[in-house]
């Protein structure tokens, strides 16, 4: 979202017709946290509502994973332009018009479910808006769903904001029926931009993507690109300022702090617990000199060296057992877990240590796509990803059984 924010500052210093909208979903990853998690959730949180108002989003339509915390800790972040899809603050509008550079333009939300917006389209239109535009806090099917039963004309375009599955985070666009729904990639990593030309006499929009031209004569062009958003574009100045806070701020919560209660801090009597990959390279050497070049190896060091070793999102997947008993308690202490271990893959390993005719699990594929999700990885990534293991022959069938 930094790198968001640093592209919307950018375009608003070079232009004032400049609008910047959010479909939801974008303070917290998930609807559900673990109570070692929420500090540094609700930090995350505070930095990217700063950044929406630092650099001034237009609407901000929150879905459920925003209202992670409850509404009032929503309305403790002070962000303005919220529009109600349906999941609150009940106080927001379900519409709004701004004005850009004197044009009226619409902005109207909603989510499954909700049947208010035809209506909020209906009074964005009175109100004099010569664009709408819909934040639909729903997946690009449902988000097609709500268009298919809008009146013709009610909306020139859509935005589904809310990721489906594990791929349905990837860049996509379609039509219900003459209007174009738009999904950019979730997380941050990617920008939707809709360039609209208002021409007077023209009817509508032909939208084109990428290289395409518009090809309906009698309707205004509309040009949109899918930006990826890589850390070249981490940010500079306030936004730039925002994210160093937050990330100084995660080693005072989470470099420290220990606490008696958390699971791996005591293992209670015939619970599995985490051994560490030292453990296994007796018995199982060459599997053992496989995963030591392999990158998995070395993830704690990655993200180390990109500074982000408090990060605890980070070491969920780059630690082997994160407050999990016989794991990691600590970030700031990894030592003899860190990296992605055997046992992140094939379970905790202390009943196999006691006895070796008790048999670890076969990952699967989906323990791979654990980590290796549609949001932190492309869809070539997560392929590459879970074939390098097999290529490299500690995961092969022969591997797996070999005892």
């Amino acid at each position: 979202m930094a790198g968001i924010g640093q592209l919307i500052a950018r375009a608003r210093a070079e232009s004032e017709r400049v609008l910047w909208v959010d479909a939801g979903d974008a303070l917290f990853g998930r609807t559900d946290l673990a109570e070692a998690l929420i500090p540094q959730a609700e930090r995350k949180a505070k930095a990217l509502a700063e950044i929406f108002t630092k650099v001034g989003v237009d609407a901000f339509a929150p879905g459920e994973r925003d209202l992670l915390r409850g509404p009032e800790f929503l309305r403790s972040l002070g962000m303005r332009s919220l529009l109600n899809a349906g999941y609150g603050p009940e106080e927001a509008p379900t519409w709004t018009l701004k004005d850009v550079a004197g044009i009226p333009v619409g902005l109207v939300a909603a989510s499954p479910g909700e049947r208010g917006l035809a209506l909020a389209a209906q009074k964005a239109r009175e109100a004099g808006a010569r664009v709408v535009i819909a934040l639909l806090h729903a997946t690009m099917t449902e988000a097609r769903q709500l268009v298919d039963h809008l009146p013709r004309g009610a909306v020139d375009a859509a935005i589904a904001g809310h990721s489906q599955g594990e791929l349905g985070s990837e860049s996509s666009w379609s039509k219900a029926g003459s209007v174009p729904v738009f999904q950019p990639t979730s997380r941050g990593r990617e920008l939707l931009r809709l360039e609209l030309s208002i021409e007077e006499g023209r009817t509508g929009f032909s939208f084109s993507v990428g290289p395409e031209k518009p090809h309906d004569p009698n309707a205004a062009p509309a040009i949109v690109r899918f930006i990826k958003v890589g850390p070249e574009v981490a940010g500079t100045g306030e936004v730039q300022a925002i994210t160093a806070s937050y990330v100084r701020d995660l080693e005072a919560l989470n470099g420290g702090r220990v606490n008696d209660e958390r699971p791996c801090s005591a293992t209670r009597a015939a619970q599995l617990s985490y051994a560490g990959a030292e453990s296994c390279k007796g018995c199982h050497a060459a599997e053992y000199a496989a995963w030591e070049k392999d990158p998995h190896a070395r993830a704690f060091e990655a993200v180390r060296a990109k500074g982000r070793a408090f990060d605890l999102e980070c070491a969920r997947c780059h630690v082997t057992g994160l407050f999990a008993p016989g794991g990691v308690c600590r970030v700031d202490q990894p030592q003899g877990r860190d990296g992605v271990q055997c046992e992140a893959c094939h379970g905790p390993g202390s009943a196999h240590l006691a006895n070796s005719t008790r048999p670890l699990a076969k990952p699967s594929e989906a323990v791979c796509r654990g980590c290796h999700t549609g949001e932190t990885s492309s869809r070539t990534g997560i392929d590459e990803a879970i074939s390098s293991q097999h290529d490299s022959g500690h995961g092969s069938r022969q591997v797996h059984h070999k005892r």
